[in-house]
């Protein structure tokens, strides 16, 4: 795998998931977009079916 990037993003937060779907959209598509939190499947949720709320979902961001 090729490690070129143009952009890379510290933070899978509101902030940096808007800021890479703005670059992909003027054409710059080697962003590299970091988070250290848990892979999404593997929070905590009350239930099966609770792991998104609102838009992308609080918990996407915790």
């Amino acid at each position: 795998m090729k490690r070129d990037y143009d952009v890379i993003i510290i933070g899978a937060g509101p902030a940096g998931v808007f800021a890479s779907m703005t670059l992909s959209r003027i054409g710059i598509d080697r962003v590299l977009l970091i988070e250290q939190g848990k892979d999404i499947d593997k929070r905590k949720k009350r239930s099966g079916r609770d792991l998104l709320c609102g838009w992308g979902g609080a918990s996407a961001y915790s």
